[in-house]
């Protein structure tokens, strides 16, 4: 990080006596011109230094070498920890899309740990007054504000942040937001690293294209995609039109088929569009899930029926979710790692320079090819 490094310039001049008590060190816009960056980081690097009583500072008048290394004995170690922001994860247990948490903070974790950061873990907050708490002990850093990172899995969990951005706004450390399961809230005052569903979408349907089907049905739940108390219709319906966009660009026909239920309740499912759709195409009938929980449905359902996957008909779905590995489907999705490669990255090499710009990073989907892959 840059203010490691303006840190460790200054220490090492006065451990060398290049600098001697009583001299004036350079100041905030001098450091920061040098080492081309904002004045927070030369800040906290000579507040790190202030700390550990290596030089004092007075207004108006300029900041002074104090005492010599050799006096004070520091740990060099020690220091260059203390000029890292403490990582705050406050990540979800709930079990929706959890197999993207669980690899990021994994990743995240051992990336940040093995550069020299400490990671703390919170649980998510069911109210302001949590909220708070968990803010506050971000703020006891004694030199750098903690940086917080949340991820959520449901929309109740998010609205503890839209219903608080007054806390999140004055918090002085940096916040991020991993959103891989739902649409990202422009109103949260935060950094976002996100998937992006409409990109999924045309990764589906180009990848369509180069196996020169002629038409696809997408299946999904009307009740979902519909309905505006379901956060996740925005994600599923921007998938849907990046489907559309694609294929109408190679007239290639896309029926609708929004039969399929949302719960893994068979008893009362009869989608009688989609049987009909695959007996009347035969192997030539192309099926998109909008999830691979709903492809796993449809697949179950088929196979009563007697019609098998990349025999009878070929299915593609999106989420590469653990949870239906079995089914062996082929799927659109991002690495599961990349949400915490990048947040690491964005850490370490301290990418956040401008305290007044949010960044919003959307990340490039994949395509995950099994046995269910269009012949």
């Amino acid at each position: 990080m840059v203010r490691s490094q303006i840190y460790n310039y200054l220490y090492e001049q006065i451990s060398r006596q290049e600098l001697k008590p009583g001299d004036r060190l350079p100041t905030e816009k001098e450091l920061a011109k040098k080492f081309k960056t904002n004045l927070s980081n030369a800040h906290l690097a000579m507040k790190a230094l202030e700390k550990q009583e290596l030089i004092e500072r007075h207004r108006r008048i300029g900041s002074f070498v104090k005492n010599s290394v050799a006096r004070n004995k520091p740990s060099k170690k020690y220091l260059g920890d203390q000029v890292h922001p403490l990582i705050h994860v406050v990540a979800s247990s709930k079990p929706v899309s959890i197999h993207w948490n669980e690899h990021s903070l994994l990743i995240l974790e051992k990336t940040l740990n093995d550069n020299g950061f400490k990671v703390t873990f919170h649980k998510y907050p069911d109210s302001r007054e949590d909220l708070s708490l968990i803010m506050g002990s971000s703020r006891q850093e004694a030199i750098v504000p903690g940086w917080i990172v949340f991820m959520h899995n449901t929309q109740p969990e998010k609205n503890i942040l839209l219903e608080n951005c007054d806390l999140l706004m004055n918090y002085p450390g940096e916040i991020f937001e991993i959103s891989c399961g739902r649409h990202s809230e422009s109103r949260i005052p935060c950094h976002v690293i996100t998937t992006d569903p409409f990109a999924e979408g045309m990764l589906a349907a180009e990848y369509l294209v180069s196996k020169s089907c002629s038409s696809a049905a997408f299946c999904y739940s009307k009740r979902i995609l519909e309905s505006p108390e379901f956060s996740s219709n925005w994600w599923l319906s921007q998938r849907l039109d990046g489907i559309k966009l694609l294929l109408s660009h190679h007239d290639i026909n896309l029926e609708l088929l929004p039969e399929w239920c949302d719960t893994n309740n068979m008893s009362d499912l009869i989608p009688e569009q989609t049987l009909k759709y695959v007996l009347k195409n035969k192997k030539q009938a192309v099926l998109i899930a909008m999830t691979d929980g709903m492809a796993a449905r449809i697949i179950d359902h088929l196979n009563e029926k007697n019609l098998l996957p990349g025999i009878d008909y070929s299915i593609i779905s999106f989420d590469n979710d653990p949870a239906f590995r079995e089914y062996n489907l082929t799927t659109i999705s991002p690495r599961p790692l990349m949400p915490g490669e990048i947040l690491s990255d964005i850490i370490i090499k301290n990418k956040v320079e401008n305290k007044g710009i949010k960044q919003s990073l959307r990340i490039t989907p994949e395509i995950i090819e099994r046995t269910s892959v269009i012949a």
